[in-house]
């Protein structure tokens, strides 16, 4: 597993991109207990560079869900998803 960042010239950036074999990950984290659409449009703007990156907001809250192509997961269920726990 290799970790990046990504951060453009124009201001894009976006915490972690995991490599994981062939896959790319894309994360951004979030302290608070709800996800809006302003909180992953990084992630949706990152698919100009990386078209068949996976995408995930990591938060605080309970809900598990999917929106616009974004999984929205609370830190345990990440951790479990990436085989880390």
């Amino acid at each position: 597993m290799k970790i990046y960042n990504f951060r453009t010239r124009g201001g894009l950036k976006v915490d972690f991109i995991l490599g994981l074999d062939r896959d790319r990950i894309a994360i951004e984290c979030k302290s608070g207990n709800q996800v809006s659409s302003t909180d992953y449009r990084n992630l949706l703007a990152l698919e100009n560079y990386y078209p068949k990156i996976k995408k995930i907001v990591v938060y605080n809250g309970k809900v598990e869900k999917k929106e616009n192509g974004v999984w929205i997961l609370p830190l345990p269920k990440t951790l479990e998803v990436l085989g880390l726990i």
